[in-house]
């Protein structure tokens, strides 16, 4: 079976040379979540309202979200 492209290729990276990301809590399970943002018309352009959804991975313990995965252009949202 085929499948669609999907961006660049990966490089093909040993699973046992890497290294599991844990929470701050100790934990090492995640889901993924997303946050949404919306942009006001003023700002999109074309005079509508933007509704932006961000996929990022939080905590199946506590639910923080991991930092280790949130793009570096949106680290410095506090209520991301």
């Amino acid at each position: 079976m085929k499948f669609a492209n999907q961006g660049p290729q990966q490089p093909q990276i040993n699973i046992n040379q890497t290294s599991k990301l844990k929470c701050d809590c100790g934990y090492g399970l995640f889901e993924i979540s997303f946050s949404i943002r919306k942009a006001s018309a003023l700002i999109t352009g074309n005079g509508q309202d933007a509704i932006i959804p961000l996929q990022l991975f939080t905590c199946k313990k506590c639910g923080e979200v991991l930092k280790d995965t949130i793009p570096p252009e949106l680290k410095h949202i506090e209520d991301l």
